[in-house]
């Protein structure tokens, strides 16, 4: 225990950068890259303590930030398994590596073990043409690969016909079609439905929704049939329970319980390729 005044220090327990010490005992309040966040575990049994307070000096976190930080505790799933993990890790556009022309965004577990990659194939020299010549800043990409750790493939996403279809077909690695991310008529917000390609006798062959707040909303949330939540994309800093925090410019794919084929497939499907086919994004430089 510090015998200095309270304040800001690095993290006796290990599990984040800085621990807020009130001049007697270290508190649940910890800091990771500026923000703020709470970790209850190491101080079981002990009474909870009063934030720290934000008017300068040893109260307010080096280079506090606005956005909000919650813990997200060490989640039970298949391990090594990229379509059975709880929680996913995917690096976004400024973490994505260009690698031969595609744009691969690397798939993590809680552990940060790499279980997967999310690959963007080579725009074609027609589609970047009529982009230069539309001064259009947005790339419509119309082939997703997802792949394993190994490098085998997982899952192909494909738009075809994408300017006059909004949809996109989603194939297995033996080939199967596994069934469509559909884009709904729907201007105020961001929503998809997950379509089945097996036929169940039912006209309707949806398996749940993909949905944000917005139109451009990356917040997305997927719902089975039945409208019960089973997985969601988070964007706001997440403070991981464990020894590896994310770099900014990533998202967390959270998997709320799991799923069953062809919904399992479709839906993280859907949101690890959130920043490519589901909301438009800007070329890579």
């Amino acid at each position: 225990m510090p015998t200095s005044a309270g304040g800001w220090y690095p993290d006796v327990f290990r599990r984040h950068e800085l621990r807020f010490y009130d001049g007697r005992i270290w508190t649940e309040h910890v800091s990771d890259r500026g923000v703020p966040g709470i970790d209850t575990a190491p101080l079981v049994g002990r009474p909870r303590q009063p934030p720290p307070g934000r008017a300068g000096g040893a109260g307010a976190p080096p280079q506090a930030s606005a956005e909000r930080a919650r813990v997200v505790p060490e989640l039970i799933g298949c391990d090594g398994d990229l379509l059975g993990a709880p929680l996913l890790i995917v690096d976004g556009r400024e973490r994505a590596i260009v690698e031969s022309g595609r744009l691969a965004c690397a798939v993590r577990d809680q552990r940060g073990v790499r279980l997967g990659t999310v690959v963007t194939r080579r725009e074609g020299l027609g589609s970047k043409s009529l982009r230069l010549i539309t001064s259009d800043a947005v790339r419509e990409v119309t082939r997703v690969d997802v792949l394993d750790a190994t490098g085998a493939a997982l899952l192909h996403l494909h738009r075809p016909m994408h300017r006059l279809k909004p949809a996109i077909a989603v194939t297995a690695a033996d080939g199967h079609r596994v069934g469509m991310i559909v884009a709904r008529k729907v201007f105020t917000r961001l929503c998809f439905t997950l379509q089945s390609a097996v036929d169940t006798g039912s006209e309707d062959r949806t398996v749940g929704t993909a949905e944000g707040d917005g139109p451009r909303d990356a917040n997305v949330r997927v719902h089975d049939r039945t409208g019960q939540l089973v997985a969601r994309v988070s964007r706001t800093w997440e403070v991981l329970a464990r020894d590896h925090h994310p770099e900014q410019g990533t998202y967390i794919v959270q998997v709320v319980r799991p799923l069953a084929e062809p919904l399992r497939s479709l839906t993280l499907a859907a949101l690890l390729a959130l920043e490519t086919m589901i909301v438009p994004v800007a070329p890579h430089r």
